[in-house]
């Protein structure tokens, strides 16, 4: 999969293209992917996921990182995958400008898949109908999908992450279509974990990354392609450090190696409790020794 970012000359042709911000890849998101892959099979064109960059709006959380974004669209079958920057130049665009610059010159789009409710352009004045307008004029044909539906309400990124803060991980999941997953480097922590047995992977994760409620979770580590049972504390370690800040701990079962600088991946699978501060060391101990036995029992790699 080809990757682009600022700055990039795109020069694309023959694509079937989707855009819109995609965070989180939900299973609306999906069927419009979906449509793309059918456009390669059909007429051979290649599939485009534009993805308009929001990642640097203060205060705004994401569901997906850009390198999360680009591990699901692997998955799904994307062989382009674009970053667009939304800033004062990009924003100031006029609808018409947006077709005529990159939709038709740099992606050299045929066919234009999007969500009837898709806007784009100077004061979001661009929406279907604009696309339609100008299909013939720049040769392309425009490709409409409803709104996927769960509970009767639409699916969207702003409605799972309510339901992340409201710790109902498995209603996200269901919205997503897929595991709630965190992407991160492996980093030196303060290594205290080693003091009691238990060794951990510290993860340096984006600061927009919006992570589940504080707690233990069973979860699955993927490192170097390889899938491990692992649990996984999302806190402040009150009982070691309790540094203030939140991080993200993983404790992968029988995995010894030094993997510092590497990236990982870690799958929540079920919230095993809330972190909170014990006695002692030896209490601590005693609780992560049964929460392992708890992902060994359950947690299916």
């Amino acid at each position: 999969m080809h990757i682009y970012t600022t700055g990039d000359n795109i020069g694309l042709s023959n694509t079937a293209v989707t855009l819109g911000k995609f965070d989180g890849l939900h299973l609306g998101h999906q069927e419009l992917i979906r449509q793309l892959i059918r456009e390669k099979e059909q007429s051979g064109l290649s599939p485009v996921l534009f993805s308009f960059d929001t990642a640097k709006r203060k205060g705004v959380s994401s569901l997906t990182t850009f390198r999360e974004r680009a591990r699901l669209c692997e998955t799904f079958g994307i062989e382009h995958l674009i970053l667009f920057p939304v800033n004062e130049r990009t924003m100031a665009m006029p609808a018409e400008d947006f077709i005529r610059e990159i939709l038709a010159g740099e992606l050299g789009a045929k066919t234009v898949v999007t969500g009837t409710d898709f806007h784009f352009g100077k004061d979001r004045k661009g929406s279907v109908d604009t696309l339609i307008q100008y299909s013939n004029r720049f040769d392309y044909s425009v490709i409409t999908k409803p709104s996927r539906l769960y509970e009767n309400e639409k699916i969207s990124s702003s409605r799972i992450k309510q339901a992340m803060g409201q710790g109902n991980l498995k209603e996200a999941e269901t919205m997503l279509g897929y595991r709630y997953f965190v992407m991160g480097t492996v980093i030196k922590g303060r290594q205290l974990g080693r003091t009691i047995g238990i060794r951990t992977l510290n993860l340096e994760v984006e600061q927009t990354k919006l992570l589940p409620l504080q707690g233990v979770y069973g979860t699955t580590a993927v490192i170097d392609g390889k899938k491990y049972k692992s649990i996984t504390n999302i806190g402040t370690c009150p009982t070691v450090t309790d540094c203030g800040a939140v991080t993200v701990e993983t404790h992968v079962l029988d995995f010894e190696e030094e993997v510092y600088g590497s990236e990982a991946a870690v799958y929540f699978e079920f919230y095993i409790r809330k972190e909170r501060k014990f006695e002692n060391l030896a209490a601590l101990q005693r609780q992560i020794s049964s929460d392992i036995e708890r992902v060994r029992d359950y947690v299916v790699v």
